[in-house]
């Protein structure tokens, strides 16, 4: 659909998609916090506060596995979205465990590349 102008008019609905695939409030990571658990979707690099760039996938209301890229590092507090499973970040990374919250609790580095699955 073309529109005149320069488009701003779309700006509200592209930041309501995304996000309800992604949200980095109150210092924590959510994936698909408002996404239908019955609807598919996957989202590439979208950025969330504190200089990362996420990238997941949700499946049959199952999310398959999230994807850091740290631009900066830091601290970084991540709703699980495996439960209390435990997580590994990266084939040679770090076991997450969720703390009583079911916060995953990740120290990132700059340029650091993150790839969380569950165990």
């Amino acid at each position: 659909m073309f529109q005149g102008g320069g488009g701003i008019e779309t700006t509200g609905s592209i930041e309501a998609i995304n996000s309800m695939l992604l949200q980095h409030e109150t210092g924590v990571l959510r994936l698909f916090p408002d996404w239908p658990a019955a609807m598919d979707a996957s989202f590439t690099r979208l950025r969330a506060k504190g200089a990362y760039l996420v990238s997941s996938e949700q499946v049959a209301g199952k999310i398959t596995f999230v994807d850091i890229v740290s631009e900066k590092g830091g601290a970084l507090a991540i709703q699980s979205p495996w439960g209390t499973r435990a997580v590994r970040a990266g084939a040679q990374g770090p076991t997450l465990r969720p703390d009583p919250a079911g916060l995953l609790h990740l120290t990132t580095t700059a340029g650091g590349v993150y790839q969380l699955s569950p165990e």
